[in-house]
């Protein structure tokens, strides 16, 4: 990643005195979300030590997260969380344990319940003396035996899931809280003068967070933030392009006047 996480599966920072910035959208993106937001603060932690940093920036699905909107969660996100509950109580309720240690354990849980699967069931048939018999394995994976997919209890698993999320993104929640330990924007006057310069460009277009009033532009316009959705099922508003003519931008949108003259701009 970057250069800056080792390649041997030990999760350790390489990157030095490297500023690494992630920027949001992790919740709603699989099965290992809790397990990603584990290893970046891990990584932070490591990072700082050697003069480096790694920032996260909320996105809006982890916005949409605390407000209770699920609609996208994968079901083995759901599963997660169950599992990182029962996980935080194994550690007494220590939240800085259990999370910066959850990448590693988690890991470790998949690949004991990979090895339960390749069992025939919760009884496994043995082989002795030309006799089968029954050996009972649940002891060996109690938490794969929980989840074992048996389809009366998949509507049960699946609130016991939402449950679990909740309890976590609530707000308030311990999850929740680490969230809110993110910076929603990062002040970046310098950076982005120093990466312009290194581009050789006068401005740059970024995206991904919905802009509530529209296009718009900050800092001389030498940054302009173009992201307010492509219907009305973002943020209620309405489709918008920024167009760049000549020396000239201005945001076209869909309904009025065809455009609305915005900031002019001149550009080499």
């Amino acid at each position: 990643m970057a250069g800056v996480l080792s390649s041997d599966g030990r999760d350790l920072w390489t990157g030095g005195e490297t500023v690494l910035i992630q920027l949001g959208d992790i919740l709603d993106r699989g099965e290992d979300e809790i397990a990603i937001l584990s290893l970046l603060r891990s990584l932070d932690i490591q990072a700082r030590v050697e003069g480096g940093a790694v920032f996260q920036v909320n996105g809006n699905h982890e916005t949409m997260n605390i407000e209770g909107d699920y609609r996208y969660v994968d079901s083995g996100g759901f599963e997660e969380c169950v599992d990182f509950l029962e996980y935080l109580n194994e550690c007494n309720h220590n939240w800085d344990e259990a999370f910066i240690g959850w990448n590693t354990v988690s890991e470790r849980r998949k690949e004991d319940c990979r090895k339960y699967q390749n069992n025939f069931d919760p009884w496994n048939l043995v082989k002795v003396l030309g006799l089968f018999v029954l050996l009972d394995i649940s002891d060996q994976f109690p938490f794969c035996y929980a989840k074992s997919c048996n389809n009366t209890h998949v509507l049960g698993q699946r609130q016991r899931g939402v449950i679990a999320r909740s309890v976590l993104l609530q707000p308030g929640g311990r999850l929740a809280r680490e969230l809110a330990r993110h910076p929603i924007v990062l002040k970046i006057h310098e950076m982005l003068e120093e990466t312009l310069r290194a581009l050789g460009a006068k401005a740059m277009v970024v995206g991904h967070t919905p802009q509530i009033n529209g296009v718009n532009c900050e800092y001389n316009c030498s940054i302009w933030r173009v992201d307010v959705g492509m219907s009305s099922g973002v943020l209620d508003s309405r489709p918008e392009v920024l167009e760049i003519n000549g020396d000239k931008a201005r945001a076209i949108r869909s309904h009025g006047d065809a455009s609305n003259e915005l900031h002019v701009l001149s550009y080499i």
